[in-house]
């Protein structure tokens, strides 16, 4: 009987999502040996209906993030300006995107306990990292950054 290794990905905010999905997926299944049978699931974050489309062993889900308030324009024209202060207006804006992906994860009673289940969860950018650590209390999953970590944990995972 084969072993299975279920992973799952967080994408936050990339242009490409379907391009970071691969790369992810790619690394994952060389870092596990030919015995073992990986599966994945792979969130990622869109303001709009982007179609999804499945690969073999890998389950790609979008999650809907709802649009910012007016806050949202602020934060951003802050951003975009130069000095200390558009450093300070382009942090902000990284802490909003970050939690109001937390809040659509938290509120999505499929993909929490589907990510809960999985035997590592990798956190692709920096807007995903947030999601994935308040995920810490309630799998007893590794929770990674990247695709060099996830491979370390995977080819661990499978030897043991």
């Amino acid at each position: 009987m084969s072993k299975t290794l279920h992973v799952a990905f967080v994408i936050g905010n990339e242009d490409r999502p379907e391009l970071a999905i691969a790369s992810l997926w790619r690394s994952a299944r060389s870092a596990v040996p030919e015995g073992i049978e990986l599966s994945g699931t792979a969130v990622f974050a869109v303001s709009n209906d982007v179609p999804v489309e499945s690969q073999d062993g890998l389950t790609i889900r979008a999650l809907q993030i709802p649009a910012g308030g007016r806050s949202a324009g602020a934060v951003a024209a802050l951003g975009a300006q130069a000095g200390p202060l558009g450093v300070a207006g382009r942090l902000l804006e990284y802490n909003v995107s970050s939690h109001r992906l937390v809040r659509a994860l938290r509120r999505d009673k499929v993909l929490m306990p589907a990510l809960c289940a999985a035997d590592i969860v990798v956190s692709a950018d920096p807007h995903a990292d947030w999601a994935v650590w308040a995920l810490r209390k309630k799998t007893a999953a590794p929770l990674v950054h990247g695709p060099y970590a996830m491979a370390n944990a995977l080819s661990e995972m499978a030897r043991a």
